[in-house]
């Protein structure tokens, strides 16, 4: 079989990970044309959500449907580094928002861990998600409110803190999540729409 010279414009490989995988990283050749060529500076790519847009059928018969966000960069784990992913699904009929630590674990035992969200320029919210089985997935307490939220974002920033370990931030890049917000909770039968934007309250004049 014939092989041809082909011109790489750019590759970009995404494999959607689950809690106990990695996604598997490209790799970039590049070939310079003369021997005295200028540096070549690869830019990193950001991460975007990734899933199928139909959904399937769930193990009870109800359709389900998935998206993941790796983190824009990766987040120091002593002398080795991890990717938290955001998770958006429907699942049984319910409507789960959930960050995947991966490697860094929450206190056992505890059935829910103090982490701070903020989206966009907005003040950080310290929030109360509920913990799982794992240790290693913290889930938002309303997975449809939580939707709202971040179908109207562009950027979130969630603050943990793992068990014996410093606390991280890990950013997401959330672009386009308004078009598979409406995908998850069509699946599950209800309808999300971007939250409100909050208009700033006039005092009152005095007359």
């Amino acid at each position: 079989m014939a092989v041809g010279a082909i011109g790489l414009i750019g590759v970009a490989l995404m494999v959607m990970s689950r809690p106990a995988s990695q996604a598997v990283s490209a790799a970039h050749t590049v070939v310079a044309p003369t021997p005295v060529s200028a540096p070549v500076v690869q830019a990193e790519l950001t991460p975007s959500w990734i899933g199928p847009r139909l959904a399937t059928w769930g193990y009870d018969g109800t359709k389900t449907i998935a998206f993941t966000l790796d983190e824009s960069s990766d987040v120091p784990i002593g002398m080795a580094r991890a990717r938290p992913q955001l998770v958006a699904r429907c699942l049984a009929r319910q409507i789960e928002m959930y960050v995947v630590t991966g490697p860094l674990t929450f206190e056992p035992q505890s059935t829910s861990h103090t982490v701070g969200v903020q989206l966009d320029d907005e003040p950080e919210r310290p929030e109360q998600w509920l913990a799982s089985e794992s240790s290693q997935e913290v889930f938002a307490p309303d997975g449809l409110g939580f939707a709202r939220r971040l179908a109207r974002a562009h950027r979130m920033r969630f603050k943990y803190t793992p068990f014996h370990a410093k606390p991280v931030a890990a950013d997401f890049i959330v672009e386009g999540f308004d078009q598979l917000a409406l995908l998850v909770t069509r699946t599950c039968g209800v309808r999300v729409d971007p939250a409100p934007r909050q208009r700033s309250q006039r005092p009152a004049s005095s007359n």
